[in-house]
């Protein structure tokens, strides 16, 4: 996402002078360093704060398991470390976006572990908490509701009839109404 929006605004690190990177948490301290009506964040972005429900205390499973904090809100999946990490020598914490188009599948395992299938990622993300119920049935929410959200596209099938003799009487109608 940060290099979506570089690309619409390449000045942003453009370093004059002032040669300090800071990482936000969150889009409301973008304000802190950019003024509301010159921020121009797209809708997307701008919603993922918006009606949130939080889980936290997760657990996402990989080869180093990770404290993560599970955010679903109504168009998008966010994954936040509780644990900061290092990224150009700062210490921040990581927050993966996925959006309601992006999540392919989502699976309960048992009672506390659920897999989350998103479009681009390698493998499943697999997950543990005590909630994992809610937390399975909230994706399938957002999921459902960008299913119909999107245009119904039906299929459309010419049909090809074969050709006959056109009759003498038919031609001179043909050529009077300029039909191909």
């Amino acid at each position: 996402m940060f290099l979506d929006y570089l690309c619409v605004y390449p000045n942003v690190l453009i370093f004059q002078g002032n040669r300090k990177i800071v990482f936000l948490d969150s889009t409301n301290r973008l304000s802190d360093y950019i003024d509301s009506d010159q921020q121009k964040l797209p809708g997307a972005t701008l919603s993922l704060d918006e009606d949130l429900k939080v889980f936290n205390n997760a657990l996402k499973l990989s080869h180093k398991d990770t404290k993560v904090t599970i955010k679903v809100g109504p168009s998008a999946i966010q994954i936040t470390a509780a644990e900061k990490t290092k990224v150009l020598s700062h210490s921040v914490l990581l927050n993966d976006v996925y959006y309601a188009s992006e999540i392919e599948e989502v699976c309960l395992v048992d009672d506390n572990q659920f897999t989350l299938t998103i479009s681009n990622e390698s493998g499943p993300l697999s997950f543990i908490h005590n909630d994992c119920d809610s937390i399975v049935q909230a994706v399938i929410h957002i999921r459902n509701r960008w299913e119909l959200s999107q245009p119904v596209s039906y299929s459309v099938t010419r049909i090809f009839y074969p050709i006959r003799q056109l009759e003498p009487i038919e031609m001179k109608f043909m050529r009077l109404f300029r039909i191909p």
